[in-house]
């Protein structure tokens, strides 16, 4: 359990909108973080190609259809969840709306055109910064939250990685 006070975030209203750059910025990152930075991913990739060497190295038509198989489906399975993913953040970052979030002591507001949502800094599982992004993934459920960066300074980053820290 860590000791001391937790980091210090203000109490003002962080504001930002969304623009075309930006959002093509969101989706690069995006991209890059669902399959650079996932190392099941490469994992299976690697599988696949190991046993599709095997197969035609020692004559064995299994071993190559399921190297086949993996190092067709998944980056199949890959591109369509990226593809469900980019909708749903189009429709979250709608061009020229408003993002807002203001913090607390115990947790943070986030204000988009289509909700408010209070988030608790405990309920927050992972955190990562991908360039100008937040990847916030929830602890009590498995989904990621992509915030930009001018709505979650670096003391909210660091508040965050104490809250986590904390438990």
């Amino acid at each position: 359990m860590t000791q001391g006070n937790p980091p210090f975030v203000d109490d003002r209203v962080r504001t930002w909108q969304v623009t075309p750059e930006a959002f093509d910025d969101l989706r690069r990152s995006y991209v890059r973080y669902a399959t650079l930075r996932q190392p099941l991913f490469w994992a299976y990739l690697v599988v696949g190609l190991v046993f599709l060497v095997l197969g035609i190295a020692l004559p064995f038509a299994g071993a190559i259809v399921f190297g086949a198989i993996l190092l067709v489906l998944v980056p199949l399975n890959t591109g369509l969840s990226i593809r469900r993913s980019l909708r749903s953040l189009a429709a979250g970052y709608v061009l020229g709306s408003q993002i807002s979030s203001s913090f607390g002591f115990q947790g943070f507001t986030l204000t988009t055109p289509r909700s408010e949502v209070r988030t608790d800094y405990v309920n927050v599982g992972r955190i990562r910064v991908v360039g100008n992004w937040v990847l916030l993934r929830n602890r009590n459920i498995r989904v990621v939250s992509i915030l930009p960066r001018a709505v979650f300074p670096d003391e909210a980053v660091a508040r965050v990685r104490w809250a986590a820290a904390a438990r």
